[in-house]
């Protein structure tokens, strides 16, 4: 289901009262998307991820997550890293936190020489969209990089109304049915019937996501990432 379909059902379902509102389609998106933004932030999400490799060569000291572009904006493509791994070594680094904090805990000392890195914490660069990677120690030879992390929002976001949402198409009726539960909740003139029974619609999809996407093995090491055979 795209967005323009799923538009075109909470136009249905808000009658022809709403219909003839010109504002109501931007309503309707906006209500979709904030929806959709708090659903990728109330689970880690199977859909929600994904992994990249970046090859370095020898001193390099930043590895530059990846951006995309939607509605031509540049957005982040990364909202965590979870883990990042070495080719060579194929276990998961430590993680040590963010590059600031961890100068501000006197780290400077951890980042200093070269060698096989064994930790790795985050950057944030000014534009406020670019992040990347920063290996400690910084690596003395060439190497690849994978790094496994959580999709962001800013994404994922709903614009055109050919996009669709990211995880199965048998769940998607979760949106327009809490779309719906929200606007006629917030409208007197609906019985609030009618938003009870598009919110137990959503809540019954909502735990049938879970049951698929959640209950499943957890990820505590990259081999049960999806698209390892193990998930």
């Amino acid at each position: 289901m795209n967005t323009g379909e799923m538009i075109d059902i909470c136009l249905d379902g808000l009658g022809a009262a709403r219909q003839s509102d010109t504002r109501m389609t931007a309503k309707i998106l906006t209500r979709l998307n904030m929806d959709y933004s708090t659903l990728c932030g109330m689970q880690n999400w199977r859909w929600l991820k994904a992994r990249t490799t970046i090859d370095f060569v020898a001193g390099d000291e930043f590895l530059v997550l990846p951006t995309t572009t939607r509605g031509g904006v540049t957005v982040r493509a990364v909202s965590r890293v979870i883990f990042v791994t070495l080719q060579d070594l194929g276990e998961p680094l430590e993680y040590l936190g963010e590059f600031n904090d961890l100068v501000e805990r006197g780290g400077t000392l951890a980042l200093r020489g070269t060698g096989v890195p064994h930790s790795w914490c985050m950057s944030e660069g000014a534009d406020g969209v670019t992040k990347a990677i920063l290996l400690i120690p910084q690596p003395g030879y060439d190497d690849t990089a994978t790094i496994y992390y959580l999709r962001s929002f800013a994404s994922l976001k709903l614009i055109a109304n050919s996009d669709v949402p990211a995880f199965d198409e048998e769940y998607h009726s979760y949106l327009p049915n809490k779309t719906l539960a929200a606007l006629t909740a917030a409208d007197a003139t609906y019985d609030p019937q009618v938003s009870a029974m598009y919110r137990n619609e959503a809540g019954m999809t909502y735990r049938a996501m879970m049951h698929t996407h959640v209950k499943a093995q957890p990820v505590f090491h990259p081999r049960h990432w999806p698209g390892h055979g193990s998930l």
